[in-house]
Parts: structure tokens; sequence; C-alpha cells
């Protein structure tokens, strides 16, 4: 048998998959069977990627090396990314997420840029707040839920049936379309297009003209795709398709339970859409064939969210948040976040997802394996998973009519390159940095936090 790898008196066979090793072997992640012979000196004084030196306790990136697979030669991380983490750990915030200001505010927070964030929603007046303080920035006369055009308009789709579109400076109105029987806006196409959620009907609105370029018959709760199919989930325990070039219905699926909520259109085109029963459907866009499903314990009130590698995310009342593989619905890992799950997991600017539970706690969660990063509890029920604007802030309203702007000191992707950049040794291509909640994880190594 060819031993490949000697460390401190201990030989280890090829055949392992993936090891780590501190003075002797401590683990392996794929169980396969290993010899280990004892030899009387070690072959190599190089480090075996993989070690970390115990007797530091991990107070230094130095002690670090990278993950060992057979066949590798031993390599050192990059000094630029020992100095990132050397800065990281010594932080005194590590990642604790604080509270930037909160403000006497009734609504949701829809849309946010470097210096106002809009509030608005059923019954609330539309309004902009100063991302520095929550003081407001103007009051527009509109109100109802917000979206954001292609061109920067805010659009509400207002109570009296009509969609206003506002200017973002100032909040006055630049035009406004009268729909009868509703104006909810059921999404933007990547031309700008407006579809517009009117009863039984998917209505596509030109954003430079105002006049309806198609309508077609819906059901339910609708999305529109890019390609401008229409699929809706729907409390009489299907999903449908709709064309809207000619209107007609393509194909209809029938789930186990209610779908009370929208659909959402993978990477790949496939259709996923959760119900009642706890089973999340993967639907062949073309034929309407289930692919695969995927139980959970409870009821699936939100829209799954796709990932930019395809992954699809979806919360449950079962109070798990799951990862699963687009392809085959294969679980990645699942999160208990402790209570319901009834809002849709949101991706943040540094990969990382973010949730809300019913026992008004919000989480941010590591996109990759689904260890908790931080938590912070909410004064009262959020609604709606919060938003993102800059610096790191994230925006969100409450039920005791307040909105509130909290802190995460890491959720800035610019936070690594300026943390490198200061390095003489910075490498060309950027690590990602997560600052969990008792580790730090840097160019995919993990160590844990100092203790203070």
């Amino acid at each position: 048998m060819k031993l490949t790898t000697s460390r401190k008196g201990y030989k280890i066979r090829s055949d392992i998959k993936k090891i780590h090793i501190s003075g002797m072997m401590r683990n392996y992640e794929k169980r396969q069977k290993v010899d280990i012979k004892r030899t009387g000196q070690t072959s190599s004084q190089k480090p075996v990627r993989g070690n970390i030196n115990k007797k530091s306790e991990a107070k230094s990136f130095r002690d670090i090396t990278d993950t060992y697979k057979p066949g590798e030669k031993s390599a050192k991380i990059d000094p630029g990314l020992k100095a990132a983490a050397e800065i990281l750990l010594k932080t005194k915030e590590q990642r604790e997420v604080r509270q930037e200001w909160s403000v006497d505010c009734y609504g949701i927070a829809y849309v946010a840029d470097e210096s106002k964030v809009v509030i608005g929603g059923h019954n609330a007046q539309v309004r902009a707040l100063d991302t520095l303080n929550g003081k407001d920035k103007w009051k527009s006369e509109r109100k109802g839920f917000v979206s954001q055009g292609k061109d920067g308009s805010l659009l509400v789709s207002s109570n009296d049936n009509t969609i206003y579109a506002l200017d973002p400076g100032n909040g006055k109105d630049r035009w406004k379309k009268k729909l009868e029987g509703g104006a909810n806006i059921a999404g933007i196409g990547d031309d700008g297009t407006i579809y517009a959620d009117i009863g039984k009907e998917i209505h596509a609105i030109d954003p430079d003209t105002r006049e309806t370029k198609w309508k077609c018959k819906k059901i339910g709760y609708p999305v529109v795709s890019s390609d401008e199919m229409i699929y809706s989930g729907s409390p009489d325990n299907h999903v449908y398709a709709f064309d809207p070039g000619t209107g007609e219905e393509k194909w209809n699926f029938k789930t186990d339970g209610l779908v009370r909520c929208a659909p959402t259109v993978g990477k790949n085109g496939t259709v996923f859409a959760g119900d009642t029963n706890g089973k999340l459907y993967a639907i062949d866009p073309d034929t309407g064939e289930e692919k695969w499903n995927f139980k959970t314990g409870n009821f699936i009130l939100v829209t799954p969210t796709i990932a930019e590698d395809g992954t699809v995310y979806v919360g449950s009342c079962d109070h798990h948040l799951y990862a699963l593989d687009p392809e085959t619905g294969e679980k990645k890992w699942s999160f208990d976040a402790g209570a319901e799950i009834r809002t849709r997991p949101k991706i943040a600017p540094d990969d990382t997802i973010l949730l809300v539970s019913d026992r008004n706690f919000i989480y941010s969660v590591n996109q990759k394996n689904g260890r908790k990063i931080w938590q912070k509890k909410a004064d009262s029920y959020v609604h709606v998973t919060p938003i993102f604007g800059d610096e790191g802030k994230i925006y969100f309203g409450c039920n005791n009519h307040k909105a509130y702007a909290l802190r995460d000191p890491m959720m800035k992707k610019r936070d690594v390159k300026q943390i490198l950049d200061e390095q003489e040794n910075s490498p060309k291509e950027r690590a990602k940095i997560v600052m969990g909640d008792g580790y730090v994880e840097i160019g995919g190594v993990t160590l844990p936090k100092r203790k203070k």
C-alpha cells in the first residue's frame, strides 16, 4: 500500500478523500478504511494542510493552513489572508449587530440606497427616511405597496386601483395609471415592463407609454418569468401555467395541499412551489410534470428563494430553513429557527441568508453550511424579511408601527477588499470572510474566535 503523507510518526493511506491532522489523525470526513502505521520519524517538516495548532487556541491565522487533499502539495496561506484574519480576530465588535436607529413609522421597508430607505404598505403612507438617523426626507400623498422600476421610479400599488410612479428624489408623482379591479404589481420585467395583478388577470404595462401590451388570465398568486410565462399558485391545490401570447392555460399541476404563495422560477427554468401539506415541488416548465418533491414537517407559506448557484432555500412552519439541490431535491442542510418561518428568506450582499422567525428573531445564516452567523430579536412581529442598504445596514418595519435600522459591520463585500488592500501581499482574487457565532471563516478555512 502506497503511503502518501506522514506527520509525527504516522502514515496515512491515500484512499482517504479529506482528513484533518494535528500530531495524529483527528478525524476524516468521508468514512473509508484507514491504515495507520507507526514510523520512527516524519518524512517531511512541511505543514500538512488542515493543521490547527491546538496549543495556540487559534489566536493567530498563522496556525492554520488549508484543507488537505491526497496528491496535492502542501502550501501556505497567502500572507494577505493571514493579515486580514488577524485584523478580524482583534476587532472588538466581532460580528455583533447593533441598532442604528428606530422611528415611529407604520409600514414595510421596500427600497434602500445610500441616503434613504423607502417605507410603504397596506394603508401606509409612502415616505423616505434618512439612512443616518431615520428622519423623514420626504412624504408622499400616496399609500400602498412599493416596487422599484428599471428607471428608478418608485411604483406604488395604491388602494384606489391606481399605479403611481414617484420620483425617488422627492416623492412627487411622475405618472399614474388607473386600472379596474386592482393594481397589485406582480413583478418588473428585465425591459422595465410592469406586470400588474388585476383581479383575475395579469396586465403587462409599457413603462414609457403606460399602454397595456397584453393581458392574460390568472388564478391565485402569480409570478411572471423572464420569458414572460405566468405561473400561479392557487388555494384550489394547483399550480397553473399560462401563455400570455394566447391567454391560454398551458398546463396545471395538482398539489397535495393548498398553495398559499407565488411559485418561483429556478436558474434552469424549473418552477418551484410549496403547499400546506409541507411539500416543495419542482415542476418541469414545459410539460408541467413533477421532477421531484421534498417533504417538510409543516405548512410552506412562503415563496422559495433561489441562490446564484441555483440552490433552493425554502422556509417551513416546522421551524426550519432548508437548502435543497435544484436538480435532485436532496437536502444540503437545514437550520432550526426555533419558530415558524412565514417570510421569504433573502440573500444578503455578503452571500449569507437573512430570515425571520415567528419568535421575532432575525437570523443571518451561512449559505454553505447552514450555520448561524448572528441573531437579533426584534421588538415586535416582523411581517417581511428586512432589506439591505449600504454600509452593512439592514432595514425593516415592525408590528409596533416602528421602523428600524440595524448594522452588521461585516455585511459588506468591500470589507474584504478594503482589509486585503491594506496588506502588502494582497491576493488578486478576493477571499470571502464570514464572521460567525463563535468562529471566523476566511478563504474557505474556519477557525474559532479568540476567547475574550
